[in-house]
């Protein structure tokens, strides 16, 4: 019996599209998630950016604060600083914007220097953000808020006598520009840019648009047009006409307040303010007054009188608040020490104790007045230039290739034609070297003297007179762009006309010295080694008190001037009078014994200062001057300058007086 047959097994059966139904199906599910992704992605960003717009605008306003809060540590006595404890709230305010500052911690470090830690916290309604930094503060507190520049040549500029600017100044590589005045102060019409400080032993009056970080006056203070200051003491009274915003105003009399807002002012004497603007805190020795506008705090020792029916937050009177009406609203509470006239009964506390602190007395700023005197500095002179017997005398002194002597200054014969500026022993009736070039051999100079006759100066050419003198004043003159006499230290006596060239050599001159045409003058130390010792124009002539054999320059304080003027005749001040016209170019300081007047386009690379010796009234600046004091050459120190006889006392630059300051040292976002 055979086996059955056997069956073929049967396959099972085929599925047809399935997988590519599949395959569609996943890259559906994918395409949908990529698109939500990039749909939250999108919103997520959208989430950041206002987010940071938010936080900027609430950062911004806390950094102000920070700064507030600086200045605020400042102005406080030492005792109300001493009381300043952990978990005390201080409210800071500048216009509308409302700042809490929360002490963290207030230890001493040394002396009376405290250290204090606060959280500066700002709340932007408008951006629904709130920004907190916590600040550290190194605090000095002032007996007197006393400011001395310490030793006159420290600072860019020091001006004695009045200052009359329309013309403009700017600073250029500077960031702590000071700017100090033996007299009153007038900027109107003109332009700042740079200056950090301008301290003034006068008036200070500032029109324009001009913004100054700190002013200073001795005297009284007036902003008009839209001139602004971040803070703004006086010893007598500030007036404010300006349109803009002012920072904090200081003054031991009366702060009257016409136009524009006002952060922060403290006052001695009374406060008022009629302008119509936001302001912030204002405390008042004696009677304070508003109309119009607005004021987060009314701080006074006497009496507070609010009309207008302006928005006040707090009033805080040691005695009597006056009110528009008894229907007003637009404030949050009023203490009175003696009573309240005219105001609503809601959050009026009358009478009451209460306790107004004052700002801390402002102190008279001090100037030491140099010593500038050129005969003083003659003996260092490389090339001393005196009129005799009606003839130009050169007493040359340290250089090279030229024995140390007195010289006349004339021409020579050659073959081609004649060359004036060379030094001679003597000189002819027409102006001919006598001696040293007597005869001329196939275009070069013989005869006896000195080995070889040298020249000192260029003119406009080989033949034209470089250096002339008539009636007590010496003209030099050369070709726009060309070194006109030879490197080293000029000294002139009498007036100084400078006219057209470059001037490579400390210039001074025991008269005035006025500037014209292209003028460019550079300072031995600022012109360096290469430059001064080997020159091209004058080869070999080079002053060797400067030129050190290794390729140095030694520099000394008489080579870091460019300019200077003036000197003492039998103990009468003469000259110092600087005037700077045209398009003038200074490398080195500008040391005017007398005053300094500018007409043109000028700019000076070093210190300015215009001493007020003589008989000088003002200083009247016209033009425009920049102080450029970036990129200086190394050796080179714009407030190194030679002793005239200047140090008596002061000599360290300490002051008598120790001045209340207020540092941040670091912060943080919290």
């Amino acid at each position: 019996m055979g086996l059955p047959p056997q069956r073929t097994p049967r396959l099972p059966a085929r599925q047809r599209g399935m997988a590519t139904i599949l395959i569609i199906l996943l890259a559906g599910l994918a395409l949908t998630v990529t698109a939500l992704g990039v749909t939250h992605a999108v919103r997520s960003a959208q989430d950041k950016q206002v987010t940071v717009h938010a936080a900027t605008h609430a950062q911004a306003g806390a950094w102000t604060g920070v700064e507030v809060f600086r200045q605020y540590l400042m102005s406080v006595s030492e005792a109300t600083l001493e009381a300043l404890a952990a978990g005390q709230t201080v409210n800071i305010s500048l216009g509308n914007m409302a700042l809490g500052a929360v002490i963290v911690q207030n230890t001493v470090t040394s002396g009376t220097t405290r250290r204090v830690t606060a959280n500066i916290r700002n709340q932007d309604d408008a951006a629904r953000a709130t920004s907190v930094i916590q600040a550290v503060y190194q605090v000095t507190p002032g007996g007197a808020t006393s400011t001395d520049s310490g030793l006159p040549w420290s600072d860019v500029l020091n001006i004695y006598n009045d200052l009359n600017m329309s013309g403009g100044i700017s600073i250029r590589g500077y960031d702590n520009a000071n700017f100090n005045v033996n007299g009153n102060v007038s900027l109107n019409n003109a332009s700042i840019t740079g200056i950090k400080t301008i301290q003034a032993t006068g008036d200070i009056s500032i029109g324009s648009g001009i913004t100054v970080t700190t002013l200073y006056s001795n005297g009284n203070i007036a902003l008009t047009g839209s001139a602004s200051a971040t803070t703004a003491s006086a010893l007598g009274n500030i007036n404010v006409a300006s349109g803009a915003t002012q920072g904090t105003l200081n003054a031991n009399g009366n702060i009257v307040i016409t136009n524009g807002s006002t952060g922060t002012a403290n006052a001695l004497g009374y406060i008022t303010a009629s302008s119509g603007g936001s302001h912030g805190t204002f405390t008042a020795g004696s009677y304070l007054t508003l109309s119009n506008g607005s004021l987060a705090n009314a701080n006074a020792v006497g009496n507070v009188t609010i009309s207008g029916w302006p928005t006040l937050t707090n009033t805080r009177s040691k005695a009597t608040v006056t009110c528009p009406s008894q229907w007003w609203t637009s404030y949050s509470s009023i203490l009175a020490g003696v009573s309240a006239s005219g105001c609503p009964t809601a959050n009026v506390t009358a009478p009451t104790p209460v306790s107004i602190s004052l700002m801390n007395e402002l102190q008279a700023f001090s100037l030491t007045q140099p010593q500038v005197d050129a005969y003083q500095l003659q003996g260092s002179a490389n090339y001393a230039f005196t009129y005799a017997d009606g003839h130009i005398v050169v007493t040359v002194a340290n250089i090279s290739g030229i024995t140390a002597g007195s010289y006349r200054i004339g021409k020579i014969r050659t073959s081609y034609n004649d060359k004036w500026g060379y030094l001679c022993s003597d000189i002819d009736g027409s102006g001919y070297c006598k001696t040293e070039c007597a005869t001329v051999t196939n275009g070069s100079c013989t005869g006896t003297g000195i080995a070889s006759v040298r020249k000192i100066c260029q003119g406009t050419w080989d033949g034209a007179e470089c250096i002339a003198y008539s009636n007590g004043t010496w003209t030099l003159v050369g070709q726009s762009g060309n070194t006109v006499v030879a490197p080293g230290v000029l000294w002139f006596k009498g007036n100084l006309a400078l006219q057209s060239g470059f001037f490579r050599n400390s210039v001074i001159a025991t008269g005035n010295i006025t500037t014209s045409g292209s003028d460019k003058v550079a300072a031995v130390n600022y012109s360096g080694y290469a430059l001064t010792c080997q020159n091209s124009t004058f080869t070999g002539l080079y002053p060797s008190n400067f030129c050190n054999t290794d390729g140095t320059l030694a520099n000394s304080a008489i080579g870091n001037i460019g300019l200077l003027a003036g000197g003492y005749v039998d103990g009468v001040y003469s000259g110092g009078v600087i005037n700077l016209g045209a398009s003038t170019e200074i490398f080195g300081s500008v040391i005017a014994g007398d005053t300094l007047l500018t007409g043109g386009s000028s700019t000076v690379h070093g210190y300015v200062t215009a001493a007020g010796l003589g008989n000088s009234t003002s200083n009247d600046w016209t033009g425009s001057l920049t102080i450029d004091l970036t990129n200086l050459p190394a050796g080179y120190d714009p407030g190194g300058v030679p002793d005239m006889g200047n140090c008596t006392s002061n000599c360290d630059g300490s002051s008598g007086s120790t001045a209340a300051s207020a540092e941040l040292l670091w912060s943080r976002y919290l």
